[in-house]
């Protein structure tokens, strides 16, 4: 991966921790946590896992969690310009 496609990938994970953030440290921890219990990951991993991300937010977060998303993106659409980054929201956005 190129040092731009690096900086995405840092940028992106930071966006997502901001959102989570957001709604309340508590969430955030709740989500972190999932991820690093059930996937042995972090957020740069779910750059290339959406499916992590997607599959935490739906726990901590319920049936609220596409408004999440949503907050997500819109962190994100100063991005959206770059491939990678607009492959990462159509998977985050379509993962089952």
């Amino acid at each position: 991966m190129s040092s731009n496609g690096t900086s995405n990938k840092t940028s992106v994970a930071l966006s997502i921790e901001v959102v989570l953030i957001q709604t309340g440290t508590e969430k955030y921890r709740q989500v972190t946590k999932f991820i690093e219990e059930k996937f042995n990951a972090d957020f740069l991993m779910c750059f290339d896992n959406p499916q992590y991300l997607r599959s935490a937010l739906q726990q901590v977060y319920g049936n609220s969690f596409e408004s999440i998303i949503e907050q997500i993106i819109i962190e994100i659409n100063d991005l959206a310009n770059n491939d990678d980054v607009k492959i990462f929201l159509e998977k985050l956005q379509k993962v089952a």
